[in-house]
Protein backbone atom coordinates (compact mmCIF):
# COMPACT_ATOMS: atom_id res chain seq x y z
CA UNK A 1 0.00 0.00 0.00
CA UNK A 2 3.08 2.28 -0.33
CA UNK A 3 1.20 3.87 -3.07
CA UNK A 4 -0.84 5.66 -0.61
CA UNK A 5 1.24 7.12 2.04
CA UNK A 6 -0.45 10.83 1.94
CA UNK A 7 -3.65 9.16 2.87
CA UNK A 8 -6.32 10.30 5.20
CA UNK A 9 -8.96 9.09 5.30
CA UNK A 10 -9.62 5.24 4.09
CA UNK A 11 -13.68 4.21 3.80
CA UNK A 12 -14.77 0.98 2.93
CA UNK A 13 -17.71 -0.01 4.65
CA UNK A 14 -20.29 -1.94 2.57
CA UNK A 15 -17.68 -4.85 1.26
CA UNK A 16 -17.45 -8.64 1.71
CA UNK A 17 -13.69 -7.66 3.45
CA UNK A 18 -12.47 -10.47 5.55
CA UNK A 19 -9.29 -8.55 6.44
CA UNK A 20 -6.50 -5.76 5.48
CA UNK A 21 -2.93 -6.46 3.84
CA UNK A 22 -0.29 -5.74 6.34
CA UNK A 23 0.91 -3.21 4.89
CA UNK A 24 -2.11 -0.61 6.17
CA UNK A 25 0.47 -0.32 9.13
CA UNK A 26 2.31 2.06 7.18
CA UNK A 27 0.33 4.55 6.17
CA UNK A 28 1.45 6.59 8.78
CA UNK A 29 -1.06 9.51 7.72
CA UNK A 30 -4.17 7.61 8.47
CA UNK A 31 -6.43 9.58 10.56
CA UNK A 32 -10.22 7.74 9.15
CA UNK A 33 -10.94 3.98 8.58
CA UNK A 34 -14.11 3.00 8.14
CA UNK A 35 -14.51 -0.67 7.95
CA UNK A 36 -18.35 -1.12 8.87
CA UNK A 37 -21.03 -3.48 7.35
CA UNK A 38 -17.72 -5.86 5.93
CA UNK A 39 -17.53 -9.52 7.09
CA UNK A 40 -14.61 -8.96 9.81
CA UNK A 41 -14.38 -11.63 12.18
CA UNK A 42 -11.46 -10.37 13.97
CA UNK A 43 -9.58 -6.92 14.50
CA UNK A 44 -6.92 -6.99 11.94
CA UNK A 45 -3.44 -6.64 13.58
CA UNK A 46 -2.29 -3.98 11.37
CA UNK A 47 -5.04 -1.77 13.08
CA UNK A 48 -3.20 -1.93 16.37
CA UNK A 49 0.23 -0.32 14.51
CA UNK A 50 -1.76 3.36 12.92
CA UNK A 51 -0.76 4.92 15.11
CA UNK A 52 -2.30 8.43 14.13
CA UNK A 53 -5.64 6.56 13.72
CA UNK A 54 -8.17 8.99 15.37
CA UNK A 55 -11.54 7.56 14.32
CA UNK A 56 -11.82 3.63 13.83
CA UNK A 57 -15.56 2.33 12.94
CA UNK A 58 -16.11 -1.57 12.96
CA UNK A 59 -19.48 -1.68 12.98
CA UNK A 60 -21.98 -4.20 11.81
CA UNK A 61 -19.50 -6.89 11.35
CA UNK A 62 -18.58 -10.60 12.99
CA UNK A 63 -15.73 -8.95 14.94
CA UNK A 64 -15.42 -11.30 18.68
CA UNK A 65 -12.50 -9.52 19.85
CA UNK A 66 -10.78 -6.21 19.54
CA UNK A 67 -7.67 -7.31 21.45
CA UNK A 68 -6.18 -5.58 24.22
CA UNK A 69 -3.82 -3.46 21.96
CA UNK A 70 -6.61 -1.16 21.23
CA UNK A 71 -5.09 0.63 23.79
CA UNK A 72 -1.99 1.68 21.97
CA UNK A 73 -3.60 3.87 19.90
CA UNK A 74 -2.80 7.20 21.43
CA UNK A 75 -4.18 9.68 19.24
CA UNK A 76 -8.03 7.32 19.29
CA UNK A 77 -11.06 9.73 19.71
CA UNK A 78 -13.34 7.86 17.98
CA UNK A 79 -14.39 4.06 18.13
CA UNK A 80 -17.26 2.59 16.58
CA UNK A 81 -17.62 -1.02 17.27
CA UNK A 82 -21.54 -1.85 17.86
CA UNK A 83 -23.25 -4.62 16.45
CA UNK A 84 -20.48 -7.45 16.39
CA UNK A 85 -20.35 -9.91 18.39
CA UNK A 86 -18.17 -8.95 21.40
CA UNK A 87 -18.55 -9.93 24.59
CA UNK A 88 -15.20 -9.00 26.29
CA UNK A 89 -14.41 -5.50 26.78
CA UNK A 90 -10.97 -4.25 26.69
CA UNK A 91 -9.78 -3.29 29.94
CA UNK A 92 -6.47 -1.24 27.96
CA UNK A 93 -9.09 0.66 26.26
CA UNK A 94 -8.81 3.65 28.78
CA UNK A 95 -5.51 3.71 28.03
CA UNK A 96 -6.27 5.85 24.30
CA UNK A 97 -6.55 9.01 26.28
CA UNK A 98 -7.75 10.90 23.74
CA UNK A 99 -11.23 8.44 23.16
CA UNK A 100 -14.46 10.83 23.61
CA UNK A 101 -16.73 9.19 21.34
CA UNK A 102 -17.81 5.12 21.89
CA UNK A 103 -20.33 3.33 20.12
CA UNK A 104 -20.04 -0.73 21.57
CA UNK A 105 -24.13 -1.54 21.85
CA UNK A 106 -25.91 -4.53 20.42
CA UNK A 107 -22.87 -7.26 21.18
CA UNK A 108 -22.92 -9.34 23.37
CA UNK A 109 -21.82 -7.99 26.66
CA UNK A 110 -24.22 -9.21 29.88
CA UNK A 111 -22.95 -6.04 31.44
CA UNK A 112 -21.22 -3.17 31.79
CA UNK A 113 -17.34 -3.55 31.53
CA UNK A 114 -15.60 -2.09 34.88
CA UNK A 115 -13.39 0.42 32.80
CA UNK A 116 -16.04 2.44 32.12
CA UNK A 117 -15.90 4.18 34.22
CA UNK A 118 -12.10 5.08 33.54
CA UNK A 119 -12.85 7.11 30.15
CA UNK A 120 -12.79 10.24 31.75
CA UNK A 121 -12.72 12.07 28.66
CA UNK A 122 -16.22 10.31 27.24
CA UNK A 123 -18.13 12.58 25.62
CA UNK A 124 -20.48 10.71 23.23
CA UNK A 125 -21.35 7.22 24.78
CA UNK A 126 -23.83 4.58 23.11
CA UNK A 127 -24.49 1.49 24.95
CA UNK A 128 -27.80 -0.13 23.53
CA UNK A 129 -29.16 -3.46 23.70
CA UNK A 130 -26.53 -4.68 26.37
CA UNK A 131 -27.15 -8.36 27.07
CA UNK A 132 -28.78 -9.08 23.50
CA UNK A 133 -26.93 -9.85 20.18
CA UNK A 134 -27.84 -8.46 16.77
CA UNK A 135 -30.74 -6.06 18.17
CA UNK A 136 -30.83 -3.13 16.09
CA UNK A 137 -30.63 0.05 17.17
CA UNK A 138 -33.89 1.77 17.22
CA UNK A 139 -33.90 5.24 15.63
CA UNK A 140 -34.45 8.21 17.86
CA UNK A 141 -38.29 8.85 18.39
CA UNK A 142 -38.55 5.24 17.22
CA UNK A 143 -41.43 3.70 19.28
CA UNK A 144 -40.57 0.26 18.18
CA UNK A 145 -39.31 -1.44 21.66
CA UNK A 146 -36.45 -3.97 21.53
CA UNK A 147 -34.86 -6.86 23.92
CA UNK A 148 -32.95 -4.08 25.26
CA UNK A 149 -32.25 -4.61 29.24
CA UNK A 150 -30.02 -1.54 29.23
CA UNK A 151 -29.50 1.67 27.29
CA UNK A 152 -27.19 4.75 28.00
CA UNK A 153 -26.81 7.10 25.01
CA UNK A 154 -25.76 10.51 25.24
CA UNK A 155 -24.98 12.87 22.13
CA UNK A 156 -24.58 11.11 18.95
CA UNK A 157 -23.87 13.85 17.11
CA UNK A 158 -20.20 15.20 17.83
CA UNK A 159 -19.82 18.84 16.72
CA UNK A 160 -16.14 17.29 15.14
CA UNK A 161 -15.57 16.66 11.38
CA UNK A 162 -13.25 14.41 9.53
Amino acid sequence: MGEFMNLVVLIVSNNMLRGLPASMEAISTLEVLGLEKNCLKFMPVCVHKIQNLRMLALSFNEITDIGDDIGQLKHLDRLWIEGNKLEVFPETLPLAAELDDLRIGCNGYTGLPDCIGQLYGMRDLSINSVGSTGSPIPSPGSTTSGPSTSAITTSRFSQKRY
